[in-house]
């Protein structure tokens, strides 16, 4: 497994992790909240778009390390009030039906994402010692990748010093078109 594989597959489980806590923190913490029927493609939608962020790095190349506990609680924690705020301002966007009548942020929506990010990040930083031990076998098992010499000379050319340079000829035209030919005069067409 590379490691920018390794890091997508991180990425898109914090993502998904993150929209799940915050879906459900949100719909326990506002009871009077409503789900359109589209908004499992909407959840989908929004997780394939965030996945490309941030992915970096020549394949093959750079390494991959698991997260400590406190780095990937706070990642969830900072994502998830992202998406809370994001869900308070457009519930439409994640397929909710929202009365904004409630405040942004109560004492139960608090305790709902702590506790979900808490719960959350036991299977995380399990999958992502996964994710290291995987990349470190497939080094293991794989020579390394040989990058290819460029001779010396590359990106340069050299021209003799003695060889003359060529210079246009003056009957040259410059201009872009068909070149000048000599046309010969079109007899009259008899009538």
């Amino acid at each position: 497994m590379q490691p920018v594989i390794a890091t997508t597959l991180r990425r898109t489980a914090l993502a998904g992790s993150a929209l799940g806590a915050t879906l459900t923190g949100h719909l326990m913490a506002t009871p009077d909240t409503g789900v359109l029927r589209v908004a499992p493609v909407l959840w989908l939608a929004l997780i394939v778009m965030l996945v490309p962020f941030g992915a970096t790095g020549r394949r093959g190349g750079g390494t991959f390390t698991a997260w400590s506990p406190v780095r990937t609680l706070l990642t969830l924690l900072a994502a998830q009030a992202v998406l809370h705020g994001l869900m308070h301002w457009s519930p439409w966007m994640f397929g909710l039906v929202e009365h904004h009548d409630s405040p942004l942020i109560t004492p139960a929506a608090i305790a709902v994402h702590g506790v979900l990010a808490v719960l959350l990040l036991v299977p995380l930083c399990a999958g992502q010692r996964i994710l290291a031990r995987l990349v470190a076998a497939v080094r293991a098992l794989l020579p390394a990748p040989r990058r290819r010499a460029l001779p010396r000379h590359a990106g340069r050319i050299a021209l003799p010093a003695d060889r003359p340079v060529a210079q246009p000829s003056p009957l040259v035209r410059t201009s872009r078109g068909p070149p000048a030919a000599r046309l010969r005069p079109v007899a009259a067409i008899p009538a």
